[in-house]
C-alpha cells in the first residue's frame, strides 16, 4: 500500500496507483467497483502479512 500524497507529488499525477484508482472511481460516484477494489486490496496486504509471518518468527525478532 502506498502513501497517496507521495505517489501523486512525485510523479506528478501521471503514475496509476491503487489508491488513485479507488479515489477516481468514488469521485465518480462508482461505490460499488470502490467498494470491491479496497476488499481486494485488504485481502492481498493480509495474505501478505500472514505469508511475512509464516516465514518470519516473530518470537526470535523481538
Amino acid at each position: 500500500m502506498a502513501d497517496f500524497s507521495t505517489v501523486q507529488v512525485m510523479s506528478g499525477g501521471q503514475s496509476a496507483s491503487v489508491a488513485l484508482m479507488m479515489k477516481n472511481q468514488m469521485s465518480l460516484l462508482q461505490y460499488p467497483a470502490a467498494a470491491a477494489n479496497a476488499v481486494v486490496l485488504l485481502i492481498v496486504v493480509l495474505l501478505m502479512v500472514a505469508a511475512i509471518l509464516r516465514v518470519v518468527d516473530i518470537r526470535k525478532e523481538l
